[in-house]
């Protein structure tokens, strides 16, 4: 909003003046001008739908609540017409590794320190299920070591809540050695980090156009298929509600879905290769120039 008031020349401008021609300006500069900050060195691409409308809430939040405190006595951006606001984006498909799919891509050599030390972070994300952020912020002193097992205990950036996630011995082997600081990874831009992780991905074969939010889907996923129960899965994702937790779910009923209809095909498919076994061979006759064959079995299925 401020780079906005500012490319206007009214970085001052408040809250009342701030009407619903501007509210209509703001969101047009978003969506075709402005060029979010990790691009500023790479090829410019405009914010996504999703991107487009979390702006939008965030803004229209801020003068709900000056409407609720007295500042405003309505919000101009419910005089907008639907044409000009950001739809709610359907909900995306939750891209993730599979276990075959994350061991290929743990096993990759890598020889560039960037890129090791993010595939890495992404491994350990993907048994742990850490943001991003958290990933940035961890530090050594924040695994409790025992005899019996090993807790990653955090203040999660995005919720700002407490989280304690067990730690096994694979996700501990994936960790690089502790360096002069306390933080546990040293990742590059965000941008080379996406960079990082498409590389990898290319080069073990992974079909996926994977992010490294895609490890905390990855984390999910493996905990709601290993204990079948979305509470345990709520608590170790740090998720407030079980309407987060969900979707894991629902991703898995799909899977089984998709599994069983192939099931059906392949019983299905072996089952008319043997009816067809059981029908005598035969040459289509000159005269009719049918295939006697073919209308026996469909007679049969009658």
């Amino acid at each position: 909003m401020s780079e906005f008031l500012a490319n206007k020349r009214r970085p001052h401008i408040t809250l009342r003046k701030f009407d619903k021609a501007w509210f209509k300006a703001f969101f047009l500069w978003l969506k075709n001008d402005y060029v979010p900050q990790k691009y500023v060195r790479v090829e410019a691409k405009p914010l996504c739908e999703g991107s487009l409308h979390n702006v939008q809430q965030r803004i229209v939040t801020v003068f709900n609540k000056a409407v609720k405190f007295g500042k405003l006595k309505a919000n101009p951006f419910y005089q907008l017409e639907k044409s000009d606001i950001f739809p709610k984006p359907k909900a995306s498909h939750k891209q993730y590794l599979t276990p075959d799919e994350l061991k290929r891509f743990m096993a990759s050599d890598e020889r560039s320190p960037g890129v090791a030390e993010t595939q890495r972070a992404f491994g350990f994300a993907c048994l742990t299920g850490l943001r991003i952020s958290d990933i940035k912020a961890l530090r050594w002193s924040d695994i409790k070591r025992n005899k019996e097992t090993n807790t990653l205990v955090i203040v999660q950036k995005k919720t700002k809540a407490l989280n304690a996630v067990p730690i096994g011995n694979t996700a501990l082997s994936w960790m690089p050695p502790k360096g002069d600081d306390d933080f546990v990874f040293h990742l590059p831009a965000k941008a080379n980090v996406d960079a990082a992780l498409k590389r990898i991905a290319k080069k073990v074969d992974i079909e996926k156009n994977i992010s490294f939010h895609c490890a905390r889907h990855t984390f999910g996923i493996l905990v709601q298929a290993v204990t079948g129960n979305i509470e345990t899965t709520k608590k170790l994702m740090g998720h407030k509600s079980l309407k987060s937790t969900a979707i894991y779910a629902d991703v898995l009923t799909n899977e089984k879905v998709k599994a069983v209809d192939n099931t059906k095909k392949a019983f299905r498919g072996r089952k008319q290769r043997e009816e067809n076994k059981q029908i005598p061979r035969t040459k289509r006759t000159a005269a009719t120039n049918t295939h006697p064959r073919r209308i026996t079995f469909l007679q049969d299925n009658k």
